[in-house]
């Protein structure tokens, strides 16, 4: 997917978990490292500049072992004062 293609993708994404209709989804890249599907991106409101990223696992792998990013979240929540991290939805 080009970033182009996933600006577009994350902007109905953005608009169900802000409390406003005006926003914009910009600056989206890929993050640097191994890891993975891994994005960076800015959302703007009329208020606030939010920066964020998003991981994805890779296309056809089976959700368990290392793809398995929502297991990743539930261990990033259940220890927030041991590892340092960004908030996790």
């Amino acid at each position: 997917m080009g970033l182009d293609e996933l600006e577009q993708k994350l902007t109905p994404f953005c608009l169900a978990h802000y409390e406003t209709n005006s926003l914009s989804v910009h600056d989206v890249f890929k993050m640097p490292g191994h890891a993975g599907f891994a994005y960076g991106f800015s959302v703007k409101t009329i208020n606030t500049l939010d920066k964020w990223y998003v991981r994805f696992p890779p296309p056809n792998v089976k959700f368990e072992g290392t793809a398995d990013v929502l297991r990743q979240v539930a261990a990033l929540n259940a220890m927030p004062e041991y590892v340092p991290h960004c908030r996790v939805k």
